[in-house]
């Protein structure tokens, strides 16, 4: 069933007779079509464990997102960010995660972080062992816009939502998400089975951050 609550809060689509062609069909279009409008919200991959969610992005997803045009630049295509957050104990391992991830960019001759995801990739950068000049990094995060690493052209997939550590509490992460898609109104995409996370304090952040879910069954 796809959840489409960008669109109309109670609207579903029931595709339970479908085969599993046409629902894997589905959900891609379902991801290009967020990709290629105006957002301010995060899109679900919701399934149980097990069923090959992360496969499909790994296989479908991400080599068809590489391939999409950036919605506020047609010249650009997007970039991927994949973060599997299974086992994550604080939001200092997310955010270290993400900088190892950000650093083919961070290096590129001339490229400076913008300030969406500056104070991040800080936090990353102290936590990451050999790192390299890390004085010489957090410099370029005072770069001028003119020369930054616009944010809008990653497309951010967080894995394995249901799989943080007891540790990590779930309204940090959600929390964080939200902050990237309602502030910098960049694209996510979250994976995870939303059985798992039946509680009370990700119930509470779910419906400002999660604006579409696709459930695969």
């Amino acid at each position: 069933m796809i959840v489409c609550a960008a669109y109309l809060r109670s609207f579903t689509i029931d595709n339970s007779n479908m085969s599993v062609e046409n629902q894997d069909q589905r959900m891609e279009n379902v991801i290009s079509n967020y990709l290629k409008m105006e957002t301010s919200y995060a899109l679900l991959i919701n399934g149980r464990r097990g069923i090959g969610k992360t496969f499909f992005i790994k296989d479908r997803i991400i080599p068809r997102v590489k391939k999409t045009e950036v919605f506020h630049d047609a010249s650009k295509k997007y970039k991927p960010i994949y973060i599997s957050l299974y086992g994550l104990k604080s939001m200092d391992e997310v955010f270290t995660l993400m900088t190892i991830e950000f650093m083919p960019w961070l290096n590129s001759k001339g490229a400076k972080i913008c300030l969406s995801i500056g104070k991040l990739v800080t936090r990353g950068l102290l936590n990451i062992n050999k790192a390299g000049d890390v004085d010489t990094y957090l410099k370029d995060l005072t770069g001028t816009a003119k020369h930054a690493i616009d944010t809008k052209d990653f497309v951010i997939i967080f894995d394995d939502l249901d799989r943080i550590a007891k540790s990590l509490e779930i309204g940090e992460v959600v929390g964080f998400i939200n902050s990237l898609v309602e502030h910098e109104n960049n694209k996510i995409l979250v994976i995870a089975d939303e059985e798992q996370l039946a509680n009370e304090a990700y119930l509470a952040v779910r419906e400002k951050t999660i604006g579409t879910g696709y459930s695969v069954k």
